[in-house]
Formats: C-alpha cells, sequence, structure tokens
C-alpha cells in the first residue's frame, strides 16, 4: 500500500481575530504563497467562524520554519498550536504510482 507523511499545523486564534488581523494579513498570506510555490504547503486554511487554522505541509522542518516567522504567531494572534503528522493512505497527495 503506498503512503507519505504530511506534517498538519493547526492554530487557535483570538477571540477577536477578524479585527485584529488586517495589519498583518497581507504578510501572513504572501508567506503561505511562497511556501506554496516551492511546493512546501500543500493547503490552508481557516475555520468559520474565525477561531482557527489548518495547514498541510510536506514536512515537520517546513511546517516550523512558516510557524517560527508568521506574522500571525509573531504578532500574538496565534493562542495555541499543534503540529502532527499524518500518513496519508489515499488521496491526491499521494505521489504517483511507479508501475
Amino acid at each position: 500500500m503506498k503512503q507519505t507523511s504530511i506534517v498538519h499545523l493547526s492554530y487557535a486564534y483570538v477571540p477577536d481575530m477578524s479585527e485584529r488581523r488586517a495589519p498583518f494579513r497581507a504578510a501572513h498570506i504572501g508567506r503561505l504563497q511562497a511556501f506554496e510555490s516551492k511546493g512546501l504547503l500543500l493547503a490552508g486554511a481557516h475555520i468559520e467562524p474565525l477561531d482557527s487554522a489548518e495547514f498541510l505541509f510536506a514536512s515537520e522542518p517546513e511546517a516550523l520554519e512558516f510557524l517560527q516567522e508568521d506574522p500571525y504567531r509573531v504578532h500574538g494572534l496565534v493562542t495555541n498550536y499543534t503540529l502532527r503528522t499524518l500518513v496519508a493512505v489515499a488521496g491526491t497527495f499521494l505521489p504517483p504510482s511507479k508501475d
């Protein structure tokens, strides 16, 4: 069976995230786009109501690099985060079969 590891980064946001994110949003999105363009970020989304966000990275070092300098975390908008490894056994995240 094919499988691949994906790193899941989960954020919990401050209660008034909708108002407080404005000064940092462009930098946060720009950082996401930079990681995506290098193939390091597989997906990212916030949860409605805006109280959390979920990100999928290709590996743990990239997830940690993103986390360390993400403007939302640096400026105190992230109240908690978790980093976990997902082992994907089905879906489009798996590399193509070599047979």
